[in-house]
């Protein structure tokens, strides 16, 4: 699919289709990650969004709790 960059202040603007959005989970003031590599640009939604993240967790793999041992120094639970 071909598309145009536009200016926007001192940077460039790119469109993305609709269904490429749709397509990679994501939406307008979604952060994504912009890499180069040897044929051209790269991106990708960004990790570090906790919706998303969180999004993905379901019953079957949620896991319990982790023991980390018996209590140290002054810890309240």
């Amino acid at each position: 699919m071909k598309t145009i960059i536009h200016k926007w202040g001192n940077s460039l603007g790119l469109r993305i289709p609709k269904a490429f959005a749709v397509h990679l989970g994501i939406g307008s003031g979604e952060e994504v990650e912009l890499s180069m590599d040897k044929n051209g640009l790269r991106i990708v939604p960004s990790l570090e969004n906790l919706e998303r993240l969180l999004s993905q967790v379901t019953p079957r793999n949620l896991h319990q709790e982790t023991g980390t041992g018996k209590l140290r120094g002054r810890e309240v639970w």
